[in-house]
C-alpha cells in the first residue's frame, strides 16, 4: 500500500438507519462519530502537518495550512480533510463548511474533507437533507461553492433583498459552532469584503462559535491592507503562523511522490491536494 494517499472510489454516503434508544423513546440522539466515509491513510509527513494543525487549535490560535511555500500538491487537501474531522470527534452541533475554489473541484475534494459527495456542492436548497445528516450525526459537513458562501453570509438579490442565510440556518439545525474551511484562502482575503461579512456574523451569531481555517501555498502577507484582511477574518489580533512542512518532512514527501506511478497532471493535483 502506497504511503500516499490515493482515492480509489468514494465510499457509500447512505448513512444508517437510526436505531431507537435503549429506553423505548423515540427521541433522536446524535451518533458520537462523524459523518462521511473514511479517508485514505496519511503520509508520515502529511500525519505530521495534522499534528501541527491540531496543537495550534488547541492553543486557540488560527489554523493555516501552507504545506510548502508557493509549492502546491503537497497533499493539502487531505491534512484539512483529515484536521477536520479531529475538529469534530468530540463535538455536537457543529458545521463544517468547506470552500473549493470552483464547483469542480468542489466536487473532486468532498471525499476527502469528508463532506456527502452526492450532495455537493451543496445548495440551500437542500437544507432538508442537510438537516437529516445533522440529526442522525450531531454534525456534518458540506463542500459548497464562492457563490453559496456569498449566500451564507452577504445579503444577495438583485437588490441585495434576500438576507444572509447563516442565521436562519443555524437556527433551523441546532448550529453551535461553525468550522469555516477556505481553500486559496490568500484570495479570499485579497480584499476586506469577506472578513468584514464574517466578523460582523460573529457578532451577529453570538451564541455561535465561528473559526476559520485556511488553505494556501501562497499566504502573501507582505501587503499590510491584506494582512489586516487576514487577521479580521481569521478573528485574531496576529497574523496565523503558516503550518508548513520540515525540510525532512518535505524530502519524504517528495520521495514518495517519485514513487507513484504515472498520472494525469489534473489527478495529481485533485487528489493529492
Amino acid at each position: 500500500e502506497s504511503p500516499c494517499p490515493i482515492v480509489a472510489g468514494a465510499a457509500s454516503t447512505r448513512m444508517p438507519k437510526r436505531a431507537l434508544p435503549s429506553d423505548g423513546s423515540t427521541k433522536k440522539k446524535a451518533k458520537s462519530k462523524p459523518a462521511g466515509p473514511p479517508l485514505p491513510n496519511l503520509h508520515p509527513s502529511q500525519r505530521a502537518l495534522v499534528n501541527k494543525a491540531n496543537a495550534q487549535r488547541e492553543k486557540e490560535l488560527p489554523v493555516l495550512i501552507t504545506g510548502k511555500d508557493k509549492e502546491p500538491g503537497l497533499g493539502k487537501t487531505y491534512v484539512a480533510g483529515a484536521f477536520l474531522r479531529e475538529c469534530t470527534e468530540n463535538e455536537i452541533g457543529m458545521l463544517v463548511i468547506y470552500v473549493a475554489k470552483n464547483a469542480e473541484l468542489g466536487k473532486d475534494q468532498a471525499f476527502s474533507v469528508g463532506a456527502n459527495v452526492s450532495n455537493t456542492p451543496f445548495q440551500l436548497s437542500r437544507a432538508t437533507s442537510l438537516k437529516r445528516e445533522m440529526e442522525a450525526y450531531g454534525k456534518a459537513c458540506i463542500s459548497v461553492t464562492r457563490t453559496t458562501l456569498n449566500q451564507l453570509f452577504h445579503p444577495h438579490g438583485k437588490h441585495k433583498e434576500n438576507p444572509a442565510q447563516l442565521p436562519e440556518l443555524a437556527v433551523s439545525l441546532g448550529i453551535t459552532s461553525v468550522l469555516l474551511c477556505l481553500d486559496e484562502i490568500h484570495e479570499l482575503y485579497k480584499t476586506d469584503k469577506l472578513a468584514k461579512a464574517v466578523a460582523a456574523m460573529r457578532v451577529e451569531l453570538h451564541t455561535v462559535k465561528i473559526e476559520v481555517v485556511g488553505m494556501t501555498a501562497t499566504p502573501e502577507f507582505t501587503v499590510k491592507g491584506i494582512r489586516e484582511n487576514a487577521k479580521t477574518l481569521f478573528g485574531c489580533e496576529d497574523l496565523p503562523e503558516p503550518l508548513t512542512y520540515s525540510e525532512e518532512e518535505h524530502a519524504s514527501l517528495l520521495a514518495s511522490l517519485k514513487q507513484l506511478p504515472s498520472a494525469p497532471t489534473d489527478w495529481e493535483t485533485k487528489d493529492l491536494g
